[in-house]
């Protein structure tokens, strides 16, 4: 039997059509499946949060403690006392100090891996957004070339094997376009999960 585009492009979009459909009803944006990775997500990063301010709060709290002022009393010129407002600690020159030593040494590691969670989260979900569309286009790609198909298979046989071969391009393009974006997906993916498990996230 020898092979013509002509012969086996019409099966293939039917076909990609039915695979197209299940992928996103199984893989979607809004399935249960990534409502879950990105709940998973949410805890990384609320965990690595409440790890930070922990952490500040042992380093920062002598220090506030040590900043703590009593305002002085002074009498105005009609002898009524009047109570100058402290000095903010959070800008007093030691604070600050805390502050930056916390940053560069005590907290670095933990405060990396936040932000290495938050981009990760939005560069995950930036491709999983990228997908599903992409898996959406190709579902309307390849129901409109399968109608058109038809039309055409009814008008004109000789114009339809001219023509369908060439149908095979944009549905390339789209499926092309919903395989290639899972590389980045799931760079980001697994540095989550290297995250999670290194702090014990569920």
């Amino acid at each position: 039997m020898n092979f013509s585009f002509e012969t086996v492009a019409p099966g293939i979009h039917p076909a990609i059509a039915v695979i197209a459909i299940s992928v996103y009803f199984r893989y979607g944006l809004r399935t249960k499946l990534v409502t879950e990775s990105l709940a998973g997500c949410n805890s990384l990063i609320d965990e690595l949060r409440v790890r930070v301010v922990r952490g500040l709060d042992e380093d920062l709290s002598d220090v506030l403690d040590s900043l703590k002022a009593v305002a002085p009393v002074i009498l105005r010129p009609d002898g009524m006392p009047y109570e100058e407002l402290p000095a903010d600690r959070r800008r007093s020159e030691a604070f600050m100090n805390a502050l930056t030593a916390f940053a560069a040494h005590g907290g670095a590691g933990i405060l990396s891996d936040l932000r290495v969670a938050i981009v990760g989260k939005e560069q995950w979900l930036f491709w999983a957004k990228i997908i599903s569309w992409a898996v959406v286009l190709t579902i309307i790609l390849e129901i409109g070339i399968i109608f058109s198909g038809l039309c055409l298979l009814w008008a004109s046989r000789p114009l339809f094997d001219l023509l369908i071969p060439y149908s095979l391009v944009p549905a390339g393009l789209c499926v092309s376009s919903c395989i290639l974006p899972l590389v980045p997906l799931h760079l980001h993916h697994d540095r989550i999960i290297e995250l999670k498990a290194s702090y014990d996230v569920s």
